[in-house]
């Protein structure tokens, strides 16, 4: 039987204890995404550009 991966633990105490590395990578603030989202949902899935492509 294999160790379970102990990263997810490290990643609850380091958020918890405000780690400064895991202070700056966090999201944008809630605005922000709403409105990348709901540009996307007025522009249909294609909103931000080509997504996948397909090769002849």
């Amino acid at each position: 039987m294999a160790r379970p991966d102990a990263s997810f633990v490290a990643h609850l105490i380091a958020m918890a204890e405000q780690a400064p590395q895991t202070r700056t990578l966090r999201r944008e603030a809630p605005a922000v995404a709403h409105g990348a989202y709901g540009r996307a949902t007025v522009r249909g899935a294609n909103g931000f550009g080509k997504v996948l492509s397909r090769t002849a």
